[in-house]
């Protein structure tokens, strides 16, 4: 499985190069969106997933490594919505 990650410097390249792979074999490129959920964020760049930004989950707890999660509230969801929206 790859992970192309539109963060990562130079990743465009990656993009078009495995797109162009896909169209010279004939075939159709598909996308799937996932979130990772408590892991979000932390599994390319912290391998042990010992820190993070903020890990968020449906309610507060702590993974098995120890890391809190904090609950993302049904407030806090309307709040992302409406940054985004602008």
């Amino acid at each position: 499985m790859f992970h192309l990650d539109l963060h990562t410097v130079g990743s465009l390249s990656s993009f078009t190069y495995t797109a162009d792979a896909i169209r010279r074999h004939g075939a159709i490129a598909s996308v799937e969106l996932s979130h990772s959920g408590q892991y979000a964020g932390t599994y390319l760049t912290d391998k042990d997933k010992k820190r993070g930004l903020a890990q968020w989950g449906p309610s507060a707890g702590v993974r098995p490594d120890g890391l809190e999660v904090k609950e993302l509230t049904e407030e806090k969801i309307t709040d992302i919505g409406r940054s985004c929206r602008g």
